[in-house]
Protein backbone atom coordinates (compact mmCIF):
# COMPACT_ATOMS: atom_id res chain seq x y z
CA UNK A 1 0.00 0.00 0.00
CA UNK A 2 1.20 3.50 -0.96
CA UNK A 3 2.15 5.31 2.58
CA UNK A 4 2.05 8.89 2.81
CA UNK A 5 2.24 11.82 4.75
CA UNK A 6 1.07 15.05 4.65
CA UNK A 7 3.01 18.78 5.87
CA UNK A 8 0.09 21.47 6.11
CA UNK A 9 -0.38 24.38 8.83
CA UNK A 10 -3.98 24.75 7.71
CA UNK A 11 -5.61 21.92 9.87
CA UNK A 12 -9.17 21.91 8.08
CA UNK A 13 -6.82 21.72 4.77
CA UNK A 14 -4.67 18.86 5.71
CA UNK A 15 -7.90 16.51 7.18
CA UNK A 16 -9.55 17.37 3.92
CA UNK A 17 -6.89 16.53 1.87
CA UNK A 18 -6.33 13.28 4.24
CA UNK A 19 -10.09 11.84 3.56
CA UNK A 20 -9.87 12.37 0.13
CA UNK A 21 -6.81 10.28 -0.47
CA UNK A 22 -8.17 7.48 1.84
CA UNK A 23 -11.10 7.16 -0.46
CA UNK A 24 -9.15 6.98 -2.98
CA UNK A 25 -7.24 4.12 -1.26
CA UNK A 26 -3.81 5.68 -0.25
CA UNK A 27 -2.31 5.30 3.79
CA UNK A 28 -1.93 8.51 5.15
CA UNK A 29 0.61 7.80 7.85
CA UNK A 30 0.28 11.74 9.49
CA UNK A 31 -0.29 15.13 9.27
CA UNK A 32 2.59 17.57 10.54
CA UNK A 33 1.75 20.99 10.89
CA UNK A 34 5.68 22.69 11.12
CA UNK A 35 9.15 22.01 9.55
CA UNK A 36 9.94 20.46 12.83
CA UNK A 37 7.17 18.13 13.17
CA UNK A 38 7.49 16.98 9.20
CA UNK A 39 11.03 16.04 9.85
CA UNK A 40 9.91 13.94 12.82
CA UNK A 41 7.06 12.35 11.40
CA UNK A 42 9.33 11.03 8.29
CA UNK A 43 11.74 9.55 10.86
CA UNK A 44 8.97 7.85 12.46
CA UNK A 45 6.62 7.26 9.24
CA UNK A 46 8.69 6.75 6.48
CA UNK A 47 6.42 7.32 4.12
CA UNK A 48 6.61 6.66 0.39
CA UNK A 49 5.36 10.23 -0.50
CA UNK A 50 5.17 13.43 0.83
CA UNK A 51 2.85 16.03 -0.19
CA UNK A 52 4.29 19.05 1.14
CA UNK A 53 3.08 22.91 2.04
CA UNK A 54 5.77 25.72 1.36
CA UNK A 55 4.75 28.20 3.34
CA UNK A 56 4.06 26.59 7.43
CA UNK A 57 3.44 30.42 8.32
CA UNK A 58 5.27 30.45 11.87
CA UNK A 59 6.43 26.77 11.87
CA UNK A 60 8.90 27.45 9.24
CA UNK A 61 9.49 26.48 5.94
CA UNK A 62 8.17 23.50 3.45
CA UNK A 63 11.04 23.93 1.38
CA UNK A 64 14.03 23.69 4.20
CA UNK A 65 11.70 20.53 5.60
CA UNK A 66 11.80 18.69 2.06
CA UNK A 67 15.49 19.57 2.33
CA UNK A 68 16.11 17.93 5.53
CA UNK A 69 13.94 15.04 4.45
CA UNK A 70 15.78 14.58 1.05
CA UNK A 71 18.63 14.82 3.05
CA UNK A 72 17.46 11.82 5.29
CA UNK A 73 16.29 9.83 2.36
CA UNK A 74 15.36 10.40 -1.12
CA UNK A 75 11.51 10.64 -1.51
CA UNK A 76 8.80 11.91 -3.82
CA UNK A 77 7.64 14.70 -2.84
CA UNK A 78 4.61 17.27 -4.12
CA UNK A 79 4.19 20.68 -3.30
CA UNK A 80 0.85 21.45 -2.80
CA UNK A 81 0.57 25.23 -2.48
CA UNK A 82 -0.44 28.86 -2.97
CA UNK A 83 2.61 30.07 -3.60
CA UNK A 84 3.33 29.70 -7.12
CA UNK A 85 5.93 32.95 -7.89
CA UNK A 86 8.83 32.64 -9.93
CA UNK A 87 11.17 33.15 -7.09
CA UNK A 88 9.52 30.50 -4.68
CA UNK A 89 9.02 27.96 -7.45
CA UNK A 90 12.64 28.15 -8.05
CA UNK A 91 13.49 28.01 -4.25
CA UNK A 92 11.45 25.10 -4.27
CA UNK A 93 12.77 23.30 -7.16
CA UNK A 94 16.28 23.17 -5.06
CA UNK A 95 14.70 20.43 -3.00
CA UNK A 96 13.93 17.87 -6.55
CA UNK A 97 10.20 17.62 -6.16
CA UNK A 98 8.45 15.44 -8.54
CA UNK A 99 5.18 17.79 -8.75
CA UNK A 100 3.87 21.18 -7.60
CA UNK A 101 0.08 21.72 -7.41
CA UNK A 102 -1.42 25.29 -7.16
CA UNK A 103 -4.30 25.69 -4.24
CA UNK A 104 -7.05 25.82 -4.49
CA UNK A 105 -7.58 22.08 -6.17
CA UNK A 106 -9.62 19.84 -6.65
CA UNK A 107 -9.52 15.85 -7.41
CA UNK A 108 -10.91 14.46 -10.17
CA UNK A 109 -14.34 13.39 -9.64
CA UNK A 110 -13.22 10.63 -12.57
CA UNK A 111 -11.08 9.06 -9.50
CA UNK A 112 -13.32 9.44 -6.70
Amino acid sequence: MKSLMIVEDEQIVALSLKIELEELGYFVVGIAATEVEAVSLFKQCNPNLVLMDINLESGGSGINAAKQINAIRQVPIIYVTAYAGDEVVKQANEANPIGYIVKPYNLCPVLK
